[in-house]
C-alpha cells in the first residue's frame, strides 16, 4: 500500500469515529473514557497507518475535490479524538502516552498538508495545533528524556513539512484547471448573490467577499491571497520553533543548577542542533533575562516588537501583541461573524469551484478552525 492509498485508508477509518465532541457542552472524562474504549479497534487501526508513510492526493477535478472538501470534518473529528486520548493519558499518569498521541495530531498533519491543495493546508495547520496544545502544557511535567524526545521530534517533523509556497503554486495551478467559470462583473456576481437565499449577516459577509474579488486584477488577488494564507503557516511553526527553544531551556536550567544562559546560541549543539529563527522575521527570537527568570518571544506577522508583550490569537495576527508559546492561554475576543459549516457548504454548492468561493472557503476554515 502506497502513501496516498494508505491515507486514503486512514480517512476511510476515520470516519467511522462518532463526533468525540457534541454541539455545545465539552464531553466529561468518563464520556471521553468510554467513547475510547469503544474505539480502541479503530484508533490502532489508525496509529499503525500514521506510523508509515501517509500523503494527501491532489483531487483530479472538480467532484474529487468536493469529495475531498468533505473530509476535512473527519480530520478534525480525529485529532480532537488524538487530544482527548493525550488528555486520557496524562490523567493516569502516563506521560510518555500521552506525548505519543500528541504526536500523532503531527503526524496526521503532515498526511493532510502534504500532495494536499489549501483547503488542506489550513486544516493541517489546525491539527498541528491540537499537538503543539498538548505538548506545550505537558513541558511542565515530563521528564527530561521527553523532553529531549520532543525536541528531536519537532525538528524532523518541520523538515518533512511540504514548504507553504509549494501548496499555493499547486493550488493556483489546480484552480486554474479546474475552476469553474468566474464571474467577469461585479454586476454578474451580484446577479448570482442576491438568487441566493442568505440572511442578513451571510449576505453582508458575502457582499464583502464580492468587492474582494473584484478590487485589482486577477494577478494581484492571487498574489494577495497567496500572501494572506502563509500567516497561519508561519504562526505554527514559530510556536513549534519556541517550543524547541523553551525545552531546551529548561533542560539546561535544571542541569545547569537554576541557570539560563546569557544567549540562546548557548543551546546548541548540547541542547539544540541550531538555534532556530523566527519564521516572520527571519532573525534571532527576543530572549532576555529578567533576574532569575527571562522572555522569549517571536514577532507577529506585522514584524512589530512590543517588547515582550503577550496578547491572544487575535492580538497577535492583528499586529497587537507578541508571540507567545502559551498565547492560547489567553482569552479570545468573541468571533462576530457567523463563520459556521453549513454557510460554507452552501456557498461551493451554489458558486461550484470558482475562485471566489474557494477564498470564502478557505477564509471560513481559518475561522471554524481557529487558524
Amino acid at each position: 500500500m502506497n502513501a496516498i492509498r494508505r491515507f486514503s485508508r486512514l480517512v476511510e477509518v476515520a470516519r467511522q469515529l462518532p463526533e468525540i465532541e457534541p454541539p455545545i457542552d465539552d464531553p466529561t472524562d468518563e464520556e471521553v473514557d468510554n467513547y475510547l474504549a469503544a474505539q480502541r479497534t479503530s484508533m490502532i487501526t489508525i496509529r499503525e497507518l500514521l506510523l508509515q508513510p501517509c500523503r494527501n492526493r491532489t483531487p483530479e477535478n472538480g467532484p474529487s475535490w468536493r469529495a475531498a472538501f468533505e473530509n476535512l470534518q473527519v480530520i478534525r473529528n480525529l485529532a480532537r479524538v488524538l487530544l482527548r486520548s493525550s488528555e486520557a493519558h496524562e490523567r493516569r499518569d502516563d506521560l510518555a502516552g500521552a506525548v505519543d498521541e500528541a504526536k500523532y495530531c503531527f503526524r496526521l498533519g503532515l498526511a493532510v498538508r502534504n500532495g494536499g491543495l489549501m483547503t488542506d493546508y489550513l486544516v493541517s495547520v489546525a491539527v498541528e495545533g491540537c499537538g503543539m496544545h498538548r505538548l506545550r502544557r505537558l513541558r511542565h511535567i515530563i521528564p527530561r528524556e521527553l523532553r529531549r524526545e520532543i525536541i528531536r521530534y519537532v525538528e524532523m517533523h518541520e523538515a518533512a513539512r511540504e514548504p507553504y509556497g509549494a501548496i499555493a503554486d499547486r493550488d493556483a495551478v489546480w484552480d486554474a484547471n479546474f475552476g469553474a467559470k468566474i464571474p467577469k462583473t461585479t454586476e454578474e456576481s451580484k446577479d448570482i448573490l442576491y438568487a441566493t437565499e442568505l440572511d442578513a449577516e451571510e449576505r453582508r459577509i458575502a457582499e464583502h467577499a464580492f468587492r474582494e474579488f473584484h478590487s485589482g486584477t486577477p494577478g494581484e488577488a492571487l498574489s494577495r491571497r497567496k500572501q494572506q494564507f502563509e500567516e497561519p503557516d508561519l504562526r505554527i511553526l514559530s510556536l513549534q520553533r519556541l517550543l524547541r527553544i523553551e525545552l531546551a531551556l529548561m533542560i539546561r536550567w535544571r542541569e545547569s543548577g537554576g541557570y539560563y544562559p546569557p544567549l540562546l546560541e548557548d543551546l546548541a549543539p548540547e541542547y539544540l542542533s541550531a538555534v532556530p529563527l523566527d519564521p516572520h522575521s527571519r532573525e534571532p527570537y527576543r530572549y532576555r533575562l529578567t533576574g532569575e527568570d527571562r522572555i522569549l518571544y517571536g514577532l507577529n506577522a506585522q514584524q512589530i516588537d512590543h517588547g515582550g508583550l503577550p496578547g491572544d490569537v487575535i492580538s497577535v495576527s492583528c499586529g497587537a501583541a507578541d508571540l507567545f508559546l502559551d498565547m492560547d492561554d489567553y482569552d479570545d475576543q468573541e468571533l462576530n461573524e457567523p463563520w459556521r459549516p453549513g454557510f460554507v457548504v452552501r456557498m461551493a454548492e451554489l458558486f461550484s469551484l470558482q475562485w471566489l468561493t474557494r477564498t470564502w472557503i478557505l477564509n471560513s476554515i481559518k475561522r471554524i478552525f481557529r487558524v
